[in-house]
């Protein structure tokens, strides 16, 4: 298994988050009901002074987006017979500004009771999507993902993925990355006098223990990096066929470069490539990684470029929801 296949594997989950995906259908509704509770929908006590019509109204955009958000709609409407929810764009596409993206008719009151929260879905998810984009195609052929900075959790995730960017982990249990406060609470349980000697701990800890898996641990100094390598191929490999990684029992070794100067990264990577195993490594920078600094990380040589502001600093799409 090359390392573009392990990064798929290990990286790209977006098959799962499908409503036809049990778990991301409860996820979908569970945030979609608590919008509505914090929103009162039931209760819109202007709509009531309405009489009961049957409208239609157009969403629209006001600007160049990536749409997404509009399979989670889609579904979410049909919990009410009342209207009908008719798409003009799938997740993903790009549309211009003046383009319609969905018409939703029926009773009046329950669109206008509705309105916001379908916006903020939209707005939300298809503002992360169009960042996702901008930064893929400065970066490509390196590849973006968030951070676990991801307020709306799956739909986040969601969102960057119908931008082109990897989803990374989806939680806690897909996938093991050990990081510094990981490290720090091994270190003092057992006098270790650095992080080399700490991470060296850590995986001759846990690689014994696992299959089929991904393993990334955080280090935020060369020796550290090193470490991990070392440990990764005696610990792991050493006594199988070829002693190649990339052949042990499908495990991957992840090593993020926290919060390190791109200069430092960039001469990391050089050194590191000449190591006979660094072709089966994957490594991930993060920490401090923006659109004003991401050009300069493209260079570095990394595989994967993982940044929180793909979704806690995304600027929401700007949409309307008009009556026709």
């Amino acid at each position: 298994m090359n390392k573009n296949t392990l990064i798929k594997k290990y990286f790209q989950k977006s098959h799962l988050l499908k409503i036809e995906n049990p778990q991301y259908q409860k996820t979908v509704e569970t945030l979609f009901n608590w919008l509505l509770t914090s929103d009162h929908a039931e209760n819109d006590i202007t709509a009531k002074f309405l009489d009961n019509k049957t409208i239609k109204a157009t969403i629209k955009t006001k600007q160049d987006i990536i749409a997404a958000g509009i399979e989670e709609i889609e579904y979410l409407l049909k919990k009410y017979p009342e209207i009908s929810f008719q798409k003009k764009v799938t997740d993903g596409e790009k549309i211009k500004k003046g383009d319609e993206i969905a018409i939703i008719s029926g009773d009046n009151r329950t669109i206008l009771s509705l309105e916001r929260t379908i916006l903020n879905i939209l707005q939300r998810m298809s503002g992360i999507a169009t960042q996702t984009q901008k930064l893929t195609k400065l970066l490509y052929p390196v590849h973006i993902a968030p951070t676990r900075k991801t307020p709306w959790m799956l739909l986040d995730k969601k969102a960057v993925a119908a931008g082109g960017g990897l989803t990374h982990r989806l939680n806690l249990s897909d996938g093991i990355l050990i990081k510094d406060n990981h490290l720090q609470i091994l270190k003092n349980e057992n006098n270790l006098k650095n992080e080399e000697q700490t991470v060296t701990h850590a995986l001759k800890m846990i690689l014994p223990q696992i299959t089929n898996t991904s393993i990334e641990i955080e280090v935020t100094t060369k020796e550290g990096a090193n470490s991990a390598i070392k440990t990764f191929f005696h610990s792991h490999c050493h006594s199988r066929e070829g002693g190649n990684p990339l052949n042990s029992n499908n495990t991957s070794l992840t090593i993020m470069l926290d919060n390190w100067t791109a200069k430092d990264v960039r001469n990391f990577i050089k050194e590191v490539n000449t190591n006979p195993y660094a072709s089966s490594i994957i490594f991930e920078a993060s920490g401090n990684i923006n659109e004003s600094n991401l050009k300069h990380w493209a260079q570095t040589g990394v595989d994967i470029i993982s940044s929180g502001a793909l979704t806690h600093s995304a600027k929401a799409a700007d949409l309307s929801l008009s009556i026709l």
